[in-house]
């Protein structure tokens, strides 16, 4: 009997951002040329996809994990690193990231990123992660930029945290640099009128305002 599933929580196909969030991914997925190890990139999504209820993405994701040559007693494994011996200390370490940014963990985010600094330079942190902040949660036009960058992003495999909480704009920076994240996507009502996002580099403190494919480049470049 054939599986099928129903995608509740976004569908590209019924908001303007398709195209962009088509761009995303093809900046950043399956074939892009990241410096994260591929097989490290898709055990991270596969560790999303167990901890979120989504059997699709589940399923997708261990697929891909076999088709990338990932042994399938490290996939079985993925659920119980921590216990596992299967697992390097660079990928404990994304994968401990992971769980924190997915679980919405503060407390650990600091002494996470800083784990990740031992491994990983900074162009391959921001490809495991990255922040979009919602300036204006319930507008509508807001919150459909962000669920697209936030679906693109994580369909490409980059762990995304998305801050759409009902805060000061003040209070969302602070809580962005807190985690460490490198880069933030801000998406805010009057950028967004013009097809503009910001960008900002945690590193340099720099802040551009680009189109939301731009972005992406920037961070994969």
């Amino acid at each position: 009997m054939p599986v099928t599933f129903e995608n509740t929580r976004f569908d590209p196909d019924l908001i303007e951002f398709h195209g962009i969030a088509k761009q995303m991914a093809a900046s950043v997925g399956y074939t892009a040329d990241l410096s994260v190890d591929g097989r490290l990139a898709q055990l991270l999504r596969l560790r999303v996809a167990q901890m979120n209820p989504c059997s699709y993405c589940l399923i997708l994701h261990t697929k891909a994990a076999h088709d990338q040559g990932i042994a399938v007693e490290k996939v079985a494994h993925l659920a119980s690193w921590r216990e596992s011996t299967m697992f390097t200390p660079a990928e404990r370490c994304a994968l401990a990231y992971c769980e924190a940014l997915t679980a919405y963990d503060p407390a650990a985010f600091a002494a996470r990123h800083e784990s990740l600094t031992s491994h990983f330079d900074e162009k391959a942190i921001a490809e495991i992660a990255a922040i979009v902040i919602n300036m204006k949660s319930g507008d509508a036009a807001c919150d459909a930029a962000c669920e697209t960058i936030y679906a693109a992003l994580r369909k490409a495999g980059v762990d995304v945290l998305y801050d759409d909480k009902d805060e000061r704009a003040g209070a969302k920076f602070a809580t962005a640099d807190l985690i460490g994240l490198p880069w933030q996507i801000i998406v805010g009502p009057k950028g967004l009128a013009e097809g503009k996002v910001e960008l900002k580099r945690r590193a340099t403190g720099e802040r551009v305002s680009v189109t939301p494919a731009e972005a992406i480049e920037r961070i994969a470049s």
